[in-house]
């Protein structure tokens, strides 16, 4: 929202709770830019799916892990399969520290030095991809 993006929310999937890939593949348009699926309760997205369908569209996948530290999809954890994996710590989340918020990529220079993250926070980072 801060750079000027609109996000667009998007059915679930009834069993997990989590992005339905069969609705976001129908919502992609020309404007699209980023899969943004959200993990919540230690259950994750079909990221088999959701990658297959960024690659087609040259899309940037962000991994929203608020809800999921230690989650694995085929072995993987939650956050190391998109492009970035975001994780916030802040009170409200399954494991907590204040407010605490990280990034990591599958790239490593994809990301700023941590003093650069340090004055961005998640809700930034999801905007700007």
């Amino acid at each position: 929202m801060a750079a000027g993006c609109n996000s667009r929310h998007r059915g679930c999937d009834p069993n997990t709770y989590c992005l339905d890939p069969k609705a976001a593949a129908k919502a992609i348009t020309p404007k699209t830019k980023a899969i943004i699926p959200v993990h919540l309760g230690s259950n994750m997205t079909d990221m088999d799916a959701i990658m297959e369908l960024a690659e087609k569209h040259n899309l940037i996948v962000v991994e929203d892990c608020a809800h999921a530290h230690g989650a694995k999809w085929r072995g993987r954890g939650a956050g190391t399969i998109g492009h970035f994996g975001s994780f916030s710590l802040q009170s409200s989340k399954t494991l907590n520290l204040a407010k605490v918020e990280s990034c990591c990529a599958a790239h490593p220079n994809w990301l700023r030095s941590p003093r650069q993250l340090s004055t961005v926070d998640v809700r930034t980072l999801w905007a700007a991809v």
